[in-house]
């Protein structure tokens, strides 16, 4: 017998709804410093392949203080990236890691 959960057909899985990306601060003034940034550090930390993120260190959890910080970011690869915030950043309802 599998392990798998079976999902009925009707079955529907939700998420809390988070404020759209413009109101967490990924503006159009985000997104022209994000570029620049990228341009001078243009490898990921972790493979060096090309970097098409601005990671956040530490998240920012909202603050503009610590999402404005330009210590606080790191380039990273989409795949990188996406590891790291499921791993670290509490994605995909995990704990934050400490």
């Amino acid at each position: 017998m599998s392990r798998t959960p079976r999902h009925d057909a009707g079955h529907v899985v939700s998420y809390p709804m988070r404020a759209n990306s413009n109101a967490r601060g990924y503006t159009a003034a985000w997104r022209r410093i994000r570029r620049l940034f990228l341009m001078v550090n243009p490898t990921c930390v972790q493979c060096g392949a090309r970097a098409t993120v601005v990671d956040h260190v530490r998240p920012h959890l909202g603050s503009k203080a610590r999402f404005w910080d330009v210590g606080n970011w790191q380039p990273m690869c989409a795949k990188h990236h996406s590891r790291k915030t499921v791993l670290r950043d509490g994605g995909w309802g995990r704990a934050r890691a400490t």
